[in-house]
Protein backbone atom coordinates (compact mmCIF):
# COMPACT_ATOMS: atom_id res chain seq x y z
CA UNK A 1 0.00 0.00 0.00
CA UNK A 2 1.23 3.22 -1.09
CA UNK A 3 1.35 6.62 0.83
CA UNK A 4 -1.51 7.73 -0.89
CA UNK A 5 -3.67 4.98 -0.33
CA UNK A 6 -2.59 4.91 3.41
CA UNK A 7 -3.82 8.28 3.64
CA UNK A 8 -6.83 7.92 1.89
CA UNK A 9 -8.17 5.11 4.68
CA UNK A 10 -6.41 6.61 7.34
CA UNK A 11 -8.85 9.23 6.33
CA UNK A 12 -11.97 7.24 5.91
CA UNK A 13 -11.52 5.55 9.38
CA UNK A 14 -11.16 9.37 11.41
CA UNK A 15 -14.12 10.16 9.34
CA UNK A 16 -16.01 6.94 10.81
CA UNK A 17 -16.84 5.39 7.65
CA UNK A 18 -15.35 1.81 7.91
CA UNK A 19 -17.31 -1.17 8.93
CA UNK A 20 -17.29 -4.40 8.64
CA UNK A 21 -14.36 -6.74 6.95
CA UNK A 22 -12.27 -3.20 6.39
CA UNK A 23 -12.67 -1.80 9.52
CA UNK A 24 -11.53 -4.74 10.89
CA UNK A 25 -8.52 -4.72 8.72
CA UNK A 26 -7.84 -1.37 9.70
CA UNK A 27 -7.22 -2.54 13.26
CA UNK A 28 -5.17 -5.32 11.84
CA UNK A 29 -2.61 -2.85 10.42
CA UNK A 30 -2.83 -0.63 13.03
CA UNK A 31 -1.34 -3.97 15.08
CA UNK A 32 0.89 -4.91 12.55
CA UNK A 33 2.11 -2.36 10.18
CA UNK A 34 4.52 0.22 12.35
CA UNK A 35 4.88 2.13 8.99
CA UNK A 36 1.10 2.49 8.81
CA UNK A 37 1.26 2.95 12.75
CA UNK A 38 3.08 5.50 12.71
CA UNK A 39 1.46 7.07 9.81
CA UNK A 40 -1.98 7.17 11.75
CA UNK A 41 -0.61 8.96 14.46
CA UNK A 42 0.64 11.51 12.60
CA UNK A 43 -2.84 12.05 10.80
CA UNK A 44 -4.90 11.94 14.22
CA UNK A 45 -2.67 14.30 16.01
CA UNK A 46 -3.00 16.36 13.35
CA UNK A 47 -6.45 16.17 13.44
CA UNK A 48 -6.91 16.20 16.74
CA UNK A 49 -4.86 19.82 16.79
CA UNK A 50 -6.85 21.56 14.14
CA UNK A 51 -10.99 21.91 14.43
CA UNK A 52 -13.02 20.30 12.37
CA UNK A 53 -13.92 23.34 10.24
CA UNK A 54 -9.93 23.84 9.92
CA UNK A 55 -9.37 20.64 8.58
CA UNK A 56 -11.58 20.49 6.25
CA UNK A 57 -10.45 23.67 4.35
CA UNK A 58 -6.74 21.90 4.77
CA UNK A 59 -8.23 18.97 3.02
CA UNK A 60 -9.95 21.08 0.53
CA UNK A 61 -6.95 23.21 -0.41
CA UNK A 62 -4.70 20.17 -0.38
CA UNK A 63 -7.36 18.58 -2.95
CA UNK A 64 -6.92 21.79 -5.20
CA UNK A 65 -3.48 21.49 -5.10
CA UNK A 66 -2.82 18.16 -5.97
CA UNK A 67 -6.16 18.44 -8.56
CA UNK A 68 -3.71 21.17 -10.33
CA UNK A 69 -0.92 19.32 -10.60
CA UNK A 70 -2.45 16.41 -12.06
CA UNK A 71 -3.80 18.90 -14.69
CA UNK A 72 0.01 20.76 -15.04
CA UNK A 73 1.39 17.46 -14.92
CA UNK A 74 -0.34 16.36 -18.06
CA UNK A 75 0.53 19.70 -19.72
CA UNK A 76 4.09 19.24 -19.00
CA UNK A 77 4.36 15.50 -20.52
CA UNK A 78 3.22 16.27 -23.52
CA UNK A 79 4.38 20.08 -23.79
CA UNK A 80 8.07 19.88 -22.04
CA UNK A 81 9.13 16.20 -20.37
CA UNK A 82 11.92 18.51 -18.67
CA UNK A 83 9.44 20.92 -17.03
CA UNK A 84 7.84 17.36 -15.95
CA UNK A 85 10.60 16.47 -14.06
CA UNK A 86 11.49 19.92 -12.38
CA UNK A 87 8.10 19.95 -11.21
CA UNK A 88 8.36 16.49 -9.93
CA UNK A 89 11.92 17.07 -8.54
CA UNK A 90 10.33 20.24 -6.74
CA UNK A 91 7.12 17.95 -5.25
CA UNK A 92 9.81 15.24 -4.08
CA UNK A 93 11.95 17.98 -2.01
CA UNK A 94 8.37 19.48 -0.51
CA UNK A 95 7.35 16.38 0.70
CA UNK A 96 10.58 15.73 2.06
CA UNK A 97 10.80 19.26 3.65
CA UNK A 98 7.57 18.37 5.58
CA UNK A 99 8.28 14.87 6.22
CA UNK A 100 11.44 16.82 8.48
CA UNK A 101 9.32 19.27 10.02
CA UNK A 102 6.56 16.72 10.99
CA UNK A 103 8.69 14.83 12.50
CA UNK A 104 11.98 17.11 13.99
CA UNK A 105 12.33 16.67 17.53
CA UNK A 106 13.04 19.64 19.88
CA UNK A 107 15.07 20.00 22.87
CA UNK A 108 14.18 21.96 26.00
CA UNK A 109 16.40 24.53 24.95
CA UNK A 110 15.04 25.24 21.25
CA UNK A 111 11.32 25.18 23.00
CA UNK A 112 12.03 27.91 25.42
CA UNK A 113 13.84 30.28 22.93
CA UNK A 114 10.82 29.64 20.79
CA UNK A 115 7.91 30.22 22.84
CA UNK A 116 9.39 32.70 25.72
CA UNK A 117 8.51 35.96 26.13
CA UNK A 118 9.01 37.91 28.95
CA UNK A 119 6.58 38.51 31.09
CA UNK A 120 5.48 42.16 31.38
CA UNK A 121 6.53 43.23 34.84
CA UNK A 122 3.59 45.73 35.09
CA UNK A 123 1.06 43.16 34.61
CA UNK A 124 2.87 41.27 37.49
CA UNK A 125 2.83 44.28 39.96
CA UNK A 126 -1.11 44.90 39.57
CA UNK A 127 -1.92 41.40 39.91
CA UNK A 128 0.18 41.00 42.54
CA UNK A 129 -0.72 41.77 46.61
CA UNK A 130 1.41 44.53 47.45
CA UNK A 131 2.99 45.15 50.47
CA UNK A 132 2.81 48.64 52.28
CA UNK A 133 6.51 49.55 51.10
CA UNK A 134 5.68 48.82 47.82
CA UNK A 135 3.23 51.39 47.69
CA UNK A 136 5.15 53.85 49.02
CA UNK A 137 7.72 52.96 46.58
CA UNK A 138 5.43 53.18 43.45
CA UNK A 139 4.02 56.44 45.07
CA UNK A 140 7.49 58.22 45.43
CA UNK A 141 8.27 56.85 41.66
CA UNK A 142 5.17 58.29 40.40
CA UNK A 143 6.01 61.68 42.16
CA UNK A 144 9.26 61.91 41.15
CA UNK A 145 7.75 61.45 37.50
CA UNK A 146 5.41 64.26 38.39
CA UNK A 147 2.47 62.16 37.72
CA UNK A 148 1.18 63.84 41.08
CA UNK A 149 -2.37 62.34 40.27
CA UNK A 150 -1.54 58.59 40.23
CA UNK A 151 0.64 59.52 43.61
CA UNK A 152 -2.21 60.78 45.76
CA UNK A 153 -3.99 57.50 44.82
CA UNK A 154 -1.16 55.58 45.79
CA UNK A 155 -0.38 57.70 48.90
CA UNK A 156 -4.37 56.99 49.79
CA UNK A 157 -3.89 53.27 50.14
CA UNK A 158 -1.54 53.39 52.73
CA UNK A 159 -3.30 53.01 56.40
CA UNK A 160 -2.97 55.56 59.14
CA UNK A 161 -1.48 52.69 60.83
CA UNK A 162 1.48 51.80 58.68
CA UNK A 163 5.28 52.64 59.54
CA UNK A 164 5.17 55.29 56.50
CA UNK A 165 1.95 57.05 57.63
CA UNK A 166 4.64 60.03 58.19
CA UNK A 167 6.16 60.03 54.93
CA UNK A 168 2.64 59.44 53.50
CA UNK A 169 1.64 62.89 55.16
CA UNK A 170 4.40 64.66 53.68
CA UNK A 171 4.95 63.71 50.10
CA UNK A 172 0.68 63.84 49.67
CA UNK A 173 1.30 67.49 50.94
CA UNK A 174 4.58 68.23 48.35
CA UNK A 175 1.79 66.54 45.35
CA UNK A 176 -0.93 68.63 46.84
CA UNK A 177 1.40 71.71 46.66
CA UNK A 178 2.30 70.85 43.28
CA UNK A 179 -1.14 71.47 42.25
CA UNK A 180 -1.70 73.80 43.79
CA UNK A 181 -4.48 72.49 46.17
CA UNK A 182 -2.57 74.45 48.92
CA UNK A 183 -5.44 73.96 51.43
CA UNK A 184 -5.00 69.95 50.95
CA UNK A 185 -1.59 70.49 50.84
CA UNK A 186 -1.50 72.22 54.96
CA UNK A 187 -3.99 69.74 56.30
CA UNK A 188 -1.81 67.18 55.30
CA UNK A 189 1.41 68.60 56.18
CA UNK A 190 0.15 70.00 59.80
CA UNK A 191 -0.40 65.55 60.19
CA UNK A 192 3.06 64.86 59.14
CA UNK A 193 4.54 67.66 61.51
CA UNK A 194 3.20 65.93 65.07
CA UNK A 195 6.49 64.20 64.93
CA UNK A 196 9.34 66.21 65.03
CA UNK A 197 11.42 62.87 65.63
CA UNK A 198 10.40 62.05 62.16
CA UNK A 199 13.42 62.88 59.14
CA UNK A 200 10.84 64.94 57.51
CA UNK A 201 10.07 67.76 60.56
CA UNK A 202 12.20 70.85 59.07
CA UNK A 203 10.84 70.17 55.52
CA UNK A 204 7.67 69.64 56.44
CA UNK A 205 7.18 72.74 58.52
CA UNK A 206 9.05 74.61 55.88
CA UNK A 207 6.52 73.74 53.06
CA UNK A 208 3.51 74.05 55.58
CA UNK A 209 4.80 77.75 55.88
CA UNK A 210 4.97 78.38 52.73
CA UNK A 211 1.48 77.20 52.56
CA UNK A 212 0.04 79.60 54.75
CA UNK A 213 2.08 82.04 53.10
CA UNK A 214 0.55 81.06 49.55
CA UNK A 215 -2.86 81.11 51.15
CA UNK A 216 -2.48 84.91 53.20
CA UNK A 217 -2.29 83.41 56.80
CA UNK A 218 0.53 85.56 57.35
CA UNK A 219 1.45 84.92 61.24
CA UNK A 220 1.07 80.79 60.86
CA UNK A 221 3.33 81.19 58.58
CA UNK A 222 5.44 83.01 60.57
CA UNK A 223 5.11 80.92 63.14
CA UNK A 224 6.43 78.21 61.04
CA UNK A 225 9.29 80.13 59.82
CA UNK A 226 10.71 80.28 63.32
CA UNK A 227 10.57 77.06 64.65
CA UNK A 228 13.42 76.73 61.98
CA UNK A 229 15.63 79.25 63.45
CA UNK A 230 16.26 77.38 66.93
CA UNK A 231 18.32 74.81 65.35
CA UNK A 232 20.50 74.33 62.59
CA UNK A 233 18.17 73.61 59.99
CA UNK A 234 18.83 73.80 56.65
CA UNK A 235 15.99 75.94 55.97
CA UNK A 236 17.70 78.41 58.95
CA UNK A 237 19.02 81.18 56.64
CA UNK A 238 15.92 81.26 54.58
CA UNK A 239 13.54 81.36 57.27
CA UNK A 240 15.35 84.24 58.54
CA UNK A 241 15.38 86.11 55.34
CA UNK A 242 11.74 85.39 54.77
CA UNK A 243 10.38 86.55 58.34
CA UNK A 244 12.36 89.83 57.97
CA UNK A 245 10.88 90.41 54.58
CA UNK A 246 7.41 89.81 56.32
CA UNK A 247 7.70 91.76 59.60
Amino acid sequence: MNKKDRTILIEQYLDGKLQGDDLKNFEILLRTEEEFTQDFSLQKEIRDTLSKKDFQDLREKLKAVNENFEKEKQFAIKRKPVLFYAISAIIIIAVIISIYIFNKTYTNDELFLSYYKQYDADIITRGAEETPKDIYTHALIAYDYKKYYEALALFNQISATSEFIIQKEYFTGLSYMELHKFDEAIRHFENASSDKRNAFYDDVIWYLGLCYLKTNQTNLAIQQFKKLLKNDSFYKKNASEIIEKME
